[in-house]
């Protein structure tokens, strides 16, 4: 049993992850007009967010080192979907 908890955490991880990438990509044109940004910002935006998921992995590798791999996998689960609530 605990290896479908495992599984379905670890789906739900990379479902959000990708939602939030798809989401990125719809708004930005809108971000590009209400902020004026130029194509250099654009880019910065995505950028940003991809050098937020390698902080991520780094600090998750350090963190299921220390408290193990399925809390990490729970708990970046958690703050996954809070933040997929705070967006929509």
């Amino acid at each position: 049993m605990k290896i479908y908890k495992s599984t379905f955490f670890s789906s739900l991880l990379l479902f959000l992850f990708g939602f939030h990438y798809t989401f990125i990509g719809i708004i930005l044109l809108d971000l590009q007009r209400e902020f004026v940004l130029s194509l250099f910002s654009t880019a910065s935006v995505v950028s940003i967010m991809i050098v937020g998921a390698l902080m991520g992995s780094l600090g998750g590798c350090y963190l299921a080192d220390r408290i193990g791999r399925k809390r990490v996998l729970f708990y970046a689960n958690g703050v996954f979907f809070l933040g997929t609530v705070l967006f929509l």
